[in-house]
This record gives structure tokens, sequence and C-alpha cells, in this order.
């Protein structure tokens, strides 16, 4: 005969969540067994080795909390856009883009000015009635790269591109990395600007994201400036050693 399931949306709230818990503690106790083992094992070889597993282990861990949380999220956001039909249009943002595609093409050089992108709106033929839509020039595009682009323009949007990636190409042209800046650009720099394709949230440093995004590009900024201010000293110490007939030729090459 076969056992009968426990309702877990029926009964004891108390009850349902020790049922729900005995399972991940369980797991857990293993984890934390298999840890155990581990640094018994690698601390027979050396001190070095135990240190080398306690470094990687969160690193580790968190790449495996991003590879199952990422899915799992996308998973309840995909459900909630089939629930309300709109699996095709993302809550209009595809629509949306469409349309800022077109009004950039409008007017591709100047945009239609600083910070009141979402003035297109009021057109009477943005395609979307409903949404998040009806707040005047404060409504959000949703993607920082269009936002720029229809508010001042294609040309001044590649500049902001140019200033604000300069720094990090900087940093990786380099062999060296004092600064430890390359980790930087990976973990913080290249993440932000993937998230900028959905929000606008790093064009003008604002917010959390801006913020840690500027600070990172300060840093950056900073590191480039005073490279290529090194590199100038030393060029000019360099012609200072050297006889002036020398240094004239050397200063006109360049």
């Amino acid at each position: 005969m076969a056992r009968p399931r426990a309702k877990l949306t029926e009964g004891s709230i108390t009850l349902n969540l020790l049922r729900l818990s005995i399972p991940i503690i369980i797991s857990n106790m293993l984890q934390t067994a298999y840890q155990v083992v581990d640094t018994f094992w690698v601390g027979r070889l050396s001190a070095q080795a135990v240190a080398a597993v306690s470094f990687c282990f969160p690193v580790s861990f968190l790449l495996i909390a991003l590879g199952g949380g990422l899915p799992i999220a996308g998973t309840v956001l995909l459900a909630q856009y089939t629930g309300r039909g709109d699996v095709t249009t993302l809550t209009g943002r595809t629509e949306m883009w469409a349309y800022v595609i077109q009004e950039i093409k409008r007017r591709p050089l100047f945009g239609y000015g600083y910070e009141v992108a979402g003035a297109i709106f009021k057109s009477k033929y943005f395609p979307i009635w409903y949404g998040p839509w009806d707040e005047g020039s404060q409504s959000s595009l949703h993607n920082g790269y269009l936002n720029h682009a229809i508010g001042v323009g294609i040309p001044a949007t590649l500049f902001w591109l140019f200033i604000v990636l300069r720094p990090w190409w900087f940093v990786m042209r380099r062999s060296d990395d004092p600064w430890n800046l390359k980790p930087v650009a990976l973990l913080v720099i290249i993440p932000c600007l993937i998230h900028n394709m959905s929000e606008a949230s790093i064009g003008d440093f604002l917010g959390m994201v801006g913020i840690l995004f500027g600070v990172s590009w300060a840093m950056g900024e900073r590191y480039r400036l005073l490279v290529q201010e090194q590199a100038e000293a030393a060029r000019q110490k360099s012609l200072d050693l050297t006889p002036p007939a020398v240094a004239a030729l050397q200063t006109l090459r360049a």
C-alpha cells in the first residue's frame, strides 16, 4: 500500500517547515563533514595547501551560488510572464525598445534632451498604453544605452562609452597590475555594463550600481593618469640626461 504524501499547504505551519528543513539540515551536515575530511587529508600535505583550499572555497561557493541562483530567478520570472500571458514581450520592454530605436533614428545626432528620455512616450504613436510608461519625462527606458542615445544623441553616447571604458582598456592591455584592477574589471565593470542593458543604472553614477561603477571607474582613471604621469616623468628625465642635440632630435621624432 502506497504511503500517503504529506500536504505541505495544509496543517501546522511549524510542522511543515520542520519537514522541509530536515533534508536541508542533512545536506548541510554532509557538506560540513566533506569539508572536515577534505581539510584533514589536505592538512597532511602542508599548511599552504590548507590555506589554498580555504581561500578557494568562498570563490567556488560564490560561483556555485550564482550558477544555481540565476536559473532559479529566471525560472520564476518566466513563470510570472507566462502566467500573465506576455512572455513574448517581457512586460512590454521589447515593444518599447523597438519604439525607442525608431525615435532615435529621427534625431540621431542631438537626441531629445538630457534626462527627458521618457517624454517620447507621450506620443500618440507609442504602441503601449499600459504599464509604467505614464510618468512623463521620468519614465524609465530600462536600458541605459538607449536612454543616453535618445537623450543626447548617438555621438555623445559613443563619447560617453569611450570615457567610461578608456581606463579599463588601458588596464587590460598592461602586463602588470599593481592596483589589482583587472579583477575589478571582471567582477564589477562587466556585470555593471550588462546590468545597464536592462536598467538605466550607470549613466550618472546614481543608485547602488551606479555608485559602485563610478567609484571603480574613478580608481581605474586615476591609475591610468598616474601611469601616464610616471611615463612622462621618466621620458623627461631621460631627455635631461642626454646631450642637447640628441634630446632635440628625440623631441622632434616624438
